[in-house]
């Protein structure tokens, strides 16, 4: 299934009560929530009548894709699989398919989609003036290992890569470890915090027993 939206596709911040803004047309009841095992989903239709937008849909199999004027966004049905922008996303539930409509539930769009579409949004969220890298493990801590090598490694890798576009942009750096060594998570909380507004960003590999 293909939605195509012709508009600049949004989500409203959805926490554990749906926040709605009092310009919207709609009110609360008219988000239909739709309880599947336990949780909150939204539907994309549901999402799209609500914002004014509207979708030609078109079956295409387990996908479904949301072309944005600024934010792509493809889902994969019974996956936790998203692209945002290009790039690739995990969120905290997989996309599941109910009564031949695609849902999204509520916590992902609040925790995970919101924030990357609007990141002006995030609330409370001041001028970054410093990243604070992150790679995860070092020294005995070996993360997940492959035939490829360690996490520890490539999570290293990503930082030190990372550090250079970022500075190249004129940003401030500062990496919780610059090398393989081991560095306590409480340490790694108070470089963070000792930093002038600084935003974190642990890196991370997860892994699969089998290959992609």
């Amino acid at each position: 299934m293909i939605v195509i939206v012709k508009r600049w596709f949004v989500f409203a911040l959805l926490a554990t009560s749906i926040a709605l803004a009092p310009t919207l047309a709609f009110a609360a009841d008219d988000w239909q929530i739709i309880k599947v095992s336990g949780h909150d989903y939204l539907s994309v239709d549901n999402i799209s009548k609500f914002y004014g937008l509207t979708a030609d849909v078109v079956p295409a199999g387990e996908k479904m894709r949301l072309e944005t004027v600024r934010s792509p966004l493809e889902f994969v049905r019974d996956s936790r699989e998203v692209m945002i922008n290009g790039a690739r996303c995990w969120l905290c539930f997989p996309v599941i398919e109910h009564d031949g409509k695609f849902l999204v539930t509520r916590t992902d769009l609040a925790k995970t989609i919101e924030p990357l579409l609007r990141p002006q949004r995030v609330p409370n969220a001041g001028k970054v003036e410093t990243v604070v890298l992150d790679p995860g493990h070092g020294g005995h801590d070996k993360g997940a290992l492959s035939r490829y090598g360690s996490e520890k490694d490539f999570a290293l890798d990503v930082a030190r890569t990372l550090r250079t576009l970022l500075q190249a942009k004129g940003l401030r750096v500062i990496m919780t470890r610059e090398g393989d060594y081991f560095v306590p998570l409480e340490v790694r909380a108070q470089i963070a915090n000792a930093a002038r507004n600084p935003i974190f960003v642990s890196i991370h590999f997860n892994a699969t027993d089998r290959d992609p």
